[in-house]
């Protein structure tokens, strides 16, 4: 088999074991996501070595293989495949993110008193019977606006319930412990390391030949 066919290989078992790290984190298995991180990271730097040992001997493998050296994707994972095999397990962290929502309702009602200068004996049939009518509506208007609040409330409670049951948390988002990729999730670091080794693999099937 040749060096690329190998090198072919060992990509496609780093995937899988991405895929079953990926898995591993929706159960929240961190044990069992680690020990799959760390053997996709160390199949996927094997196809680089692969390559290096089918094709060492070409008289142009120095100058392509020292194009591979100067990307900073592909010497961090080799620094990573270098430290799970001779110092010990991947260092990685994990983040949380807790999202919420605040709501504030409020409603203002601004109640006027009407002081006549007369009194009421005095006063129209039609004022009196404003001034008698003003009574009643305020309490109705009160009413409707306490039965609306209470209607809002309960919605809003519906609403949370309903929310509340049908939200799956979402895992915590596992990152590199370094500071050029601490900022992505580790997993998609990966996958780009991945279509790039997928690119370098072409290459070099187009260089040396499969």
């Amino acid at each position: 088999m040749s060096g690329v066919s190998v090198a072919r290989g060992a990509l496609d078992r780093a995937r899988f074991f991405a895929e079953q790290a990926e898995a591993f984190h929706r159960q929240e298995q961190p044990s069992h996501r680690n020990y799959c991180l760390e053997a996709s990271i160390v199949f996927g730097r094997s196809a680089v070595d692969q390559l290096k040992r089918e094709h060492e001997s070409h008289p142009r493998w120095r100058e392509w293989f020292a194009t591979l050296l100067d990307d900073p994707l592909l010497e961090f994972f080799r620094e990573q495949r270098h430290l799970i095999l001779k110092e010990g397990p991947l260092s990685i962290t994990t983040m949380l993110f807790v999202s919420g929502e605040a709501r504030i309702n409020f409603e203002v009602r601004v109640r006027a008193r009407v002081k006549r200068g007369h009194p009421w004996y005095r006063r129209s049939p039609r004022i009196w019977w404003e001034d008698v009518r003003r009574p009643v509506l305020e309490h109705v208007l009160d009413w409707r606006a306490k039965r609306r609040r209470r209607q809002e409330s309960e919605r809003r409670r519906r609403e949370h319930e309903a929310a509340a049951r049908s939200r799956v948390p979402a895992p915590p988002v596992v990152q590199f412990a370094d500071s050029m990729w601490e900022s992505r999730s580790a997993f998609d670091v990966l996958h780009e390391y991945f279509d790039k080794l997928q690119k370098v693999v072409e290459d070099a099937e187009s260089q040396f030949g499969s």
